[in-house]
Order: C-alpha cells, then sequence, then structure tokens
C-alpha cells in the first residue's frame, strides 16, 4: 500500500509542470489586441499584469472565439486565415485558411468546442471545421435554386440548443445549422408535407433550416435559452425601422414592430426578470419600457432612455443593465427598477467590456486605454495605456 500510495505521488509530481502549463490563466482575465492588430496580450483583470503577449503571423479582426476547456483561441486574420492560439501562453498552434476568400471570416465555436464555423465576409461560402481546423463541411450560402448567393452579415452560436444561427446578407431568409448528431432531419416542404410522409428529409446534422423572411434582417439578438430571435431590417431614415420577432421551430414570425430610429438589437439585452423575458432596445428614438417577450408589448415599468448606443444585462449580483449614451457615458441601472446607479465618463467609442460583473472600460484608437474598475467603488484603480488598440475581451467574463 505504501508503494502505490508512493507511486501515485511520483506521478503528480511529474505531470505537475504539464498540468500547470496547460492552466488557462487567472478566473479574471483580458485579451488585448493592439499594434493594429498584429500583437496579443494577456493581462490579469484585477491588477493589470502582464501575463503573456505575442506578436501575429497575420492581422486579427473581430471577437476571438474560446473554447469551453480555456485551453484556446479561435481568430480570423484579415487575410482570409484562421489562427488557433493556445491559453495562457498565446502560442500559435494552427494556421490555416479558411477558404472564403479575402478579409476575415465570421466565426462561431460550438458550445462543446467541437466545431467552428467561418462564414465567409465577401464570398457567399460557409465553412465548418473541426476542433483541429481540417475542413468538414462547405455549404453555399445560396437560395434554394442556387441562383441568389450572398455573404455573410452575422453569426451567433446557441450553445443551449446546439446549433449556430445565420443571418444572410440579402437573402430573404435566416439560417439554423445544428452541430447536434441527433439533430431531427428537415423538411423543406409545407407542414402537411412532411405530416403525410410527402417531402423527402435531409440530414439534420450540419444541415441548413431555413425560415422564411420578407426581408433580409443582417442585424440579430438571440435571448439565451429560447427559441426566439429578433432581427432588424435594414434602415431607411427618416422612415420607421421594422423589427421582427421570429420562432425558430416554427420557422414563422410571432410578431412585429415599426420603430423610429435605427435600432440595433445586436447591440441590445435581453434577460429573465421573475420568470419574465425582457427586451431592452438600443437605437430607437423614444424613451420605453422594455419590451416582454413573447407578447411583443412593453411592459409597465420604468422606460429606459431614449437614443441607447449600446446595452448590455450584467447577471452577475447585483443584476444590472449598463447602457451607453450617445455621448459615450455608461450609465449602470437596476434591471428590475430601471433607476441610475451609476456613471462612467466615456467617448462614442468606449466599449464596456464585463469580467465577472465588474466593468472594464476599452477605448480603442492609437492611443488607446483599458481602465479597470474597484468591484464596489466601481473607482478607476489603473489605466493601462496601449499603441494602435483594437479591442479587449474578457477571458471568462
Amino acid at each position: 500500500m505504501r508503494l502505490l500510495a508512493r507511486w501515485i505521488c511520483t506521478l503528480l509530481l511529474a505531470a505537475a509542470p504539464c498540468v500547470q502549463a496547460q492552466a488557462p490563466g487567472p478566473a479574471s482575465a483580458m485579451l488585448v489586441l493592439h499594434g493594429a492588430g498584429h500583437a496579443l496580450t494577456l493581462l490579469d483583470g484585477q491588477d493589470g499584469a502582464v501575463l503573456a503577449t505575442r506578436q501575429l503571423p497575420g492581422r486579427l479582426s473581430g471577437p476571438p472565439q474560446t473554447a469551453p476547456d480555456g485551453a484556446r483561441l479561435y481568430w480570423g486574420t484579415e487575410e482570409g486565415g484562421i489562427l488557433q492560439l493556445a491559453l495562457p501562453d498565446l502560442a500559435t498552434t494552427a494556421h490555416v485558411p479558411a477558404g472564403l476568400g479575402p478579409g476575415a471570416p465570421h466565426l462561431a465555436l460550438s458550445g462543446d468546442g467541437r466545431w467552428l464555423l467561418a462564414a465567409g465576409a465577401q464570398e457567399a461560402a460557409v465553412q465548418i471545421f473541426d476542433a483541429a481546423l481540417a475542413p468538414a463541411r462547405r455549404i453555399a450560402l445560396a437560395s434554394p435554386d442556387g441562383r441568389q448567393q450572398t455573404r455573410a452579415a452575422q453569426v451567433l452560436t446557441l450553445a443551449w440548443q446546439r446549433s449556430w444561427l445565420l443571418a444572410p446578407d440579402a437573402l430573404n431568409e435566416l439560417w439554423e445549422i445544428s452541430y447536434d448528431p441527433d439533430a431531427a432531419p428537415i423538411f423543406d416542404g409545407l407542414v402537411h408535407d412532411y405530416r403525410m410522409g410527402e417531402a423527402l428529409p435531409r440530414s439534420g446534422f450540419l444541415g441548413v433550416r431555413r425560415t422564411p423572411l420578407p426581408a433580409p434582417l443582417p442585424e440579430l439578438l438571440a435571448p439565451p435559452g429560447t427559441r426566439l430571435v429578433v432581427g432588424a431590417e435594414r434602415c431607411q431614415p427618416p422612415a420607421p425601422c421594422t423589427l421582427r420577432l421570429l420562432h425558430l421551430d416554427t420557422r414563422s414570425q410571432i410578431t412585429s414592430w415599426q420603430m423610429a430610429g435605427t435600432p440595433h438589437p445586436a447591440a441590445s439585452a435581453a434577460w429573465k426578470q421573475d420568470g419574465q423575458l425582457r427586451l431592452a432596445l438600443a437605437g430607437i428614438d423614444t424613451a420605453m419600457a422594455p419590451i416582454e417577450l413573447p407578447r411583443g408589448q412593453p411592459g409597465t415599468g420604468a422606460a429606459l432612455p431614449a437614443h441607447a448606443m449600446r446595452i448590455v444585462h450584467a447577471a452577475a449580483a447585483p443584476d444590472a443593465l449598463w447602457l451607453q449614451r450617445m455621448d459615450g457615458a455608461w450609465l449602470r441601472l437596476d434591471a428590475d427598477t430601471l433607476q441610475p446607479q451609476a456613471e462612467l465618463g466615456g467617448t462614442p467609442q468606449t466599449r464596456l467590456v464585463l469580467s465577472h460583473g465588474v466593468p472594464v472600460l476599452v477605448t480603442p484608437g492609437a492611443q488607446g486605454w483599458l481602465s479597470l474598475r474597484e468591484p464596489g467603488t466601481l473607482r478607476e484603480r489603473r489605466r493601462l495605456p496601449f499603441s494602435d488598440l483594437q479591442g479587449a475581451w474578457a477571458l471568462h467574463p
């Protein structure tokens, strides 16, 4: 027994350096893209200490995709490639062409980390890779008859549904692609067709479920844990803008709204309050209470300020909404009463990143900076300058 215990201890000690080397870094960490997209730094999110920094083989663009195990990142490059980076040292472990033409592809990593979807920023195609960036399937981004082709405007991962949501830029459709091996077959006919055995099914795994639309919805919001989607048509101010609420299971519209301003679902927030799903819309011209979904009507509570540039919901205590005004300032509002609790100054370019509920202000630019805050008082703890700052993201939000 003693020999067995000694042998186990020896194995654990021998493995310790390896385990330590693969640790994804501290719980509060920030990824900072700077040097005009050619440099990446990993920071401790509390004290701003540099944990790792790398010069990159390509110019990165867009947000990173972090694997669920926290051991690797996927990032698109302006040259049309995809980088896989290891954490916490940021070493490049793979660099492959996306095969989607020039420009950084839109990326969406599956919730289980096994599949990566890349959609062309210019080319009318979708390429699905496995976790090692080996191509698995290519799909033409086109109408069913193939006559109309388009690029992708936006892609989202619906981790709770084991699928991706894709907004074609110029098709009157919304796409859902399942990465669930047990996904139900897809029937493209009418409801009575497949009930009566009149339609031929296609495989649901990595197959396209098309939701028909009156017009393209290039900007989307998918409330977490639901089968609902809010999408905005392209606006022609001063004419009212059309928003649509869709249900992915029925592939149909629940309701629509006409709103003044330029609503931005992707910059909006949806959250549950006392069992009620609420939607706070950015970009509208009038002060309005959050919309209750799926009813589609404004609630009876307090109104949110008009002309919000961005709205972010912070689920960590205290439950709050962060709203950015047109002047760039960020307001923290109580998620229940919508009453202001704090205000942080910024510019219209300033973004807010939440790390364990604590706000970090990120102002990109040639002389950009990050502002780290105290958890309780929200006072600035440290300001970090970065040359040619492109953006920053919480590694473990």
